[in-house]
Parts: structure tokens; sequence; C-alpha cells
């Protein structure tokens, strides 16, 4: 299992970023830059819940289909339906939080490998998934108006952000 947790901190407002988060307009692409937009595709969409298909250029195309939730009021939880490299009931979460100033944004990821390009990706994501996610979500804050500075953050039984 490929578990990543990571912080970042922004000047973003936390609305923004979970507008941004739950955005699943033709504009998501651009917003979340490596949705590969081929694999793009709303399922279904209502106040607070959405099901969608997204997937990314790699090794090949890989793709997955999502329950997001945010009836929360900091975040949004995306749940696997079904995946070509992730099994079913992986979990990805974003939570942002104004804190003097500033939008502490954290992401949680917790997904179990399904086939060869599952084992390869989860491989990456237990060794580096940190460096990689945060910095896929440094580009979209820089789409919405900031880099995004990195956070420690302290994860009970970790090993420098990794866990297995």
């Amino acid at each position: 299992m490929a578990n990543v947790e990571f912080e970042l901190e922004t000047g973003i407002p936390a609305s923004e970023l979970l507008k941004a988060a739950t955005d699943f307009t033709d504009h998501r692409p651009v917003l979340w830059p490596t949705i590969h937009r081929p694999v793009y595709r709303v399922h279904a969409v209502d106040a607070t819940t959405a099901e969608v298909t997204e997937g990314s250029r790699f090794l090949g195309v890989i793709w997955a289909r999502e329950r997001y939730d945010w009836s929360g009021s900091s975040g949004v939880r995306a749940t696997v339906v079904d995946s070509n490299c992730f099994q079913p009931g992986g979990t990805w979460e974003l939570t942002a939080l104004e804190r003097d100033g500033q939008t502490i944004v954290t992401v949680r990821s917790s997904r179990r490998a399904r086939g060869i390009r599952g084992r390869i990706l989860g491989s990456m994501l237990t060794l580096a998934g940190r460096s990689i996610l945060s910095s896929n979500l440094r580009r979209t804050l820089e789409i919405l108006g900031d880099g995004g500075a990195p956070r420690p953050v302290a994860i009970p039984g970790s090993d420098g952000g990794r866990r297995t």
C-alpha cells in the first residue's frame, strides 16, 4: 500500500482552493494539469458529490474512476471506484484550513496497487510520493496565483513522510 501525506502553506484562500478541487467543468484539466484531457469524464455531479474518471499520461495512460465527496466544510475526499492501476476503496483527500492569514493544505493519499502499472506507480509513490504529489499541487497553486511553500508535517509512525 502506498500512503503519502504532506502539507503546503499558500496565500490562496481555502475557499478558492476547494472550489478548484471541486470544479468538474471542462476547465478542470487546466487547473489540474496532470489530468490527461482525453481520459477526463464526468459521470455525475450534485451539490456535494461527483463521480469522475481522471487519468494521467504515465506508463501509457493510468486512470481511476473516483467518487468525490466535499460534504465536509474543509476538504474533499475521492474514493476509487475502478481503476487500471489502483484497487477500489483507495482514497485521496485534500483539506484546506486558514490560519494566520495563510491556508494550510494537507493531502493524504492511500492507494493499493492493481496490476503491473499499479505496482510500479505504488513503488514510486512509496519512495517519492511526497515530492511528486506536492510538486503537482504546487503547479495548481501557481495556476491559482501562488506557488505554495512546503511545510514539514509530522506523521506518526512515518519514515520521512513515507508509510508502508
